[in-house]
């Protein structure tokens, strides 16, 4: 990932949380129904109601923090290119 640039590392983020809210989506609402004493259910237009929302709000927030990492990463470490001990301590495997 440190080769990408920050708009990279945006879209793989929010494809990341794409596929993270789309699996995880049953789970929440079967949380949430247990909480609620409402009843079990495999019915699929109940178990991802609101997933847009969800999409929404996971790929906004995944891809601004991808997006954020790979600039303060770039701004910490520098030129990844350059060979490791030319470069700052944390960026150099021990």
């Amino acid at each position: 990932m440190q080769n990408l640039t920050e708009g990279e590392n945006m879209a793989l983020g929010a494809s990341a949380a794409f596929v993270e809210a789309v699996i995880l989506q049953p789970t929440i609402y079967w949380k949430n129904a247990a909480q609620q004493g409402l009843p079990f259910t495999m019915n699929p237009s109940i178990l991802y109601r609101g997933l847009g929302a969800a999409l929404c709000n996971e790929m906004g927030q995944m891809a601004v923090q991808f997006g954020t990492t790979s600039w303060v990463q770039k701004l910490v470490v520098g030129d990844t290119k350059a060979a490791c001990w030319q470069r700052p301590w944390p960026s150099c495997p021990r």
